[in-house]
């Protein structure tokens, strides 16, 4: 991982860390971290190599949301 991508990882899991998990759902933290990681990771892999990298960030952010909606959070 380059030094970029390991201070984007820091901020994001900073930020992350700043959100109140009890306005979400239980796990909501560490669900959007791993979703995150998992999208700068798509991302590298798409500079590499052209994946189509729209869809897989897609289905990540889909995941969550369901994550979201199965634990009762209804947005404000």
């Amino acid at each position: 991982m380059s030094v970029t991508q390991q201070k984007l990882m820091a901020v994001l899991r900073e930020r992350v860390n700043d959100i109140v998990e009890g306005t979400r759902v239980p796990g909501y933290q560490r669900q959007l971290l791993e979703a995150l990681s998992e999208i700068v990771f798509l991302e590298r892999e798409h500079l590499e190599a052209a994946t189509q990298i729209q869809k897989k960030v897609t289905d990540k952010a889909y995941a969550l949301g369901t994550t979201l909606y199965s634990g009762g959070w209804k947005p404000a």
